[in-house]
């Protein structure tokens, strides 16, 4: 508290002197050191600022993982040349509870005001360029976290990574005994894993959201990354891999993982058992009971879960239809003024389809709701879940509606 209320005295003063000193002197960038607070029990993820001017346009975006805990972090952002005296917006993305600068204390996706200065110090004939500001931030806690497999408690020491998909990273021997894959099918390089196992080859490489599986390009959403001098990786990625289904839920102290791969087993036998064909290689079944969208690859009696995804149906007055369906048809979107639905996948008449939630035409959520009967009758996921229904499932593949 000392320490800020020094720095907020200091940069009043500063600030006093702005418009003497200021003109005719011009930066492109802005630095700033971030101060980790010390902690022995800190989240290890990565934090993720960005910079705005004063009319919130993107200027630029820095990132780094946070590694130890009484330390500072120096980021550079490089910007278009700008005159001394600028002010702008330092959002904090993702990473940490909060951020301090001065009297300013904020959270995740909230801004404090870095202004710029000069002054020549007293005696001196010198001008002092201020474009370089302090930060304190506040880590998270890591989370204890228990983990199952199959409804088993196994022990494990994993790391837990804060992301939009709040994935879990695991160590790599930790995975594949999660996964049961013995050592002799997996390998891991400088930045790599490789793994070849049960019909799936894998490589995941270190700091890439891309991995190759069996020749094509698949994403990650959290990057395998070394942590304290081992390589982790998401289970949520080696689930999908494998077909085990991935979810997660807070108890009073801590996070359950769970891995279910009997879950998935009994989804293919079902489709297998219930005969359903498909003129493509793909196969989906929603399940209104579960507000799910489960993706199937394979043929007929041979169907194998490779994705699933949450989602919303229709309302009570005006619900999904149930049957087995083909989709006909793709559009790019449907417009409402104040937003749009799209990419759309129609499979039945003029209204029935498979389309994003509600978008704003900035792509922020006007409804990003699901796992609540709230449409007109037409299947709603989130944006990037139906960006990759669009851009994997071809046209004529069979779509599967039940009630449970």
């Amino acid at each position: 508290m000392k320490k800020s209320l020094i720095l907020f005295l200091i940069s009043i003063m500063l600030l006093q002197m702005v418009p003497a000193f200021a003109e005719g002197y011009t930066s492109d960038w802005v630095t700033v050191d971030f101060y980790v607070a010390p902690s022995t029990n800190f989240l290890k993820t990565d934090a993720v600022f960005e910079l705005y001017n004063m009319d919130d346009v993107l200027l630029a975006t820095e990132s780094f993982t946070i590694t130890g805990t009484g330390r500072t972090y120096t980021v550079k952002f490089y910007v278009p040349q700008y005159p001394i005296g600028t002010q702008f917006k330092l959002k904090m993305v993702k990473g940490f509870v909060n951020m301090q600068h001065y009297d300013s204390i904020v959270g995740e996706g909230l801004c404090v005001i870095l202004s710029t200065y000069s002054y020549i110090p007293e005696g001196s004939t010198e001008v002092v360029i201020g474009d370089y500001f302090g930060v304190n931030c506040t880590p998270y806690p890591e989370q204890n976290m228990s983990v199952y497999v199959n409804g088993t408690f196994i022990q494990n020491h994993f790391y837990l990574k804060r992301d939009v998909d709040n994935d879990i990273l695991a160590e790599v021997t930790d995975m594949m005994n999660i996964f049961r894959i013995p050592s002799s099918n997996y390998s891991v390089g400088y930045n790599q894993i490789e793994i070849n196992h049960n019909g799936i080859h894998a490589v995941f490489t270190l700091g890439s959201h891309a991995v190759s599986v069996n020749g094509q390009t698949w994403y990650c959403g959290t990057v395998p990354q070394y942590l304290e001098g081992s390589l982790y990786f998401s289970t949520k990625m080696m689930a999908v891999l494998f077909n085990a289904k991935h979810y997660t839920y807070d108890s009073a102290d801590r996070k359950i993982i769970n891995i279910d791969f009997d879950l998935v087993r009994e989804m293919e036998n079902r489709m297998n058992r219930e005969g359903l064909s498909s003129k493509t290689d793909y196969l989906i079944w929603i399940n209104k009971g579960s507000y799910t969208v489960n993706v199937f690859l394979g043929n007929q009696g041979n169907w194998h879960h490779i994705k699933a995804f949450d989602c919303a149906i229709g309302a009570p007055e005006t619900p999904t239809i149930t049957g087995t369906f083909t989709y006909y048809q793709w559009e790019q979107s449907w417009d409402y003024g104040s937003y749009y639905v799209g990419p759309i996948m129609r499979f039945y008449g003029n209204g029935f389809a498979i389309h994003s939630t509600k978008v704003r035409y900035d792509g922020t959520d006007y409804d990003g709701r699901t796992g609540v009967p709230i449409s007109l009758g037409c299947v709603r996921v989130r944006p990037e879940n139906m960006n990759w229904l669009s851009n994997m499932i071809p046209l004529h593949t069979t779509i599967h509606i039940t009630e449970n």
